[in-house]
């Protein structure tokens, strides 16, 4: 998650030197805004996973199950 907190805190710098860049016609500018969405994009998706799999390996509550009246005829 260190890994994760310091891209983010990189990120609105990043951003800005590629749209700058490329907004004056620098080739290079395009690449550091495609990396940048790719990079984002990947974070959220490695994050996501992450924080899926530790919050179902929580043990669930024990709660009474709602009755169903719609299956009642």
């Amino acid at each position: 998650m260190r890994i994760f907190a310091l891209l983010v805190l990189l990120d609105t710098p990043w951003l800005m030197v590629g749209f700058f860049a490329a907004g004056t016609g620098r080739r290079w500018g395009a690449y550091v805004l495609i990396a940048w969405l790719a990079t984002r994009v990947g974070l959220h998706l490695i994050v996501g996973t992450l924080m899926y799999r530790e919050v179902m390996a929580r043990p669930w509550p024990l709660v009474a199950a709602l009755p169903d009246d719609a299956w009642d005829g």
